[in-house]
């Protein structure tokens, strides 16, 4: 009897850090061949690149290798299934703890001169995770 693709949940470690290696398995528990599979992340097809591979393991499986984990993996990634009678997709959130980032180039320290009494805007935001914590500090 012809079948649509049922993929198995999608699991990833938690406490992931960066440098890691990651292997996201995506299996098609069930469905009738011929399957194909796709991956996203964020919702954005993925192309592969020296980083981050597709492997076709067997026509029941697939997966995603990330050999250097970096703060540019973080994200939601999907795995697709389909055939000629229907399609599933998994999806599975991969967190990574990494050091804070400064967003804007430089190292994050600023001077400010202002005119007493005037207002003064002071703009900065740094990534990591767990979310970093912005201290400005005046007269240092």
């Amino acid at each position: 009897m012809p079948n649509p693709p049922q993929i198995a949940p999608v699991k990833v470690p938690e406490n992931l850090e960066e440098g890691q290696r990651l292997v996201i398995v995506c299996i098609v528990l069930k469905g009738s061949q011929p399957i194909s599979f796709s991956w996203r992340k964020d919702n954005v097809p993925l192309v592969s690149s020296p980083d981050m591979k597709v492997m076709h393991t067997d026509s029941y499986q697939e997966q995603l290798q990330i050999e250097q984990l970096n703060a540019d993996h973080v994200g939601n990634y999907t795995c697709g299934a389909s055939n000629a009678f229907g399609s599933d997709q998994m999806s599975v959130a991969v967190a990574l703890k990494f050091v804070p980032r400064w967003m804007e180039n430089g190292d994050g320290i600023q001077t400010i001169i202002a005119v007493q009494g005037q207002s003064v805007q002071l703009n900065c935001s740094a990534k990591g995770y767990p979310t970093p914590i912005i201290k400005i500090l005046r007269g240092m």
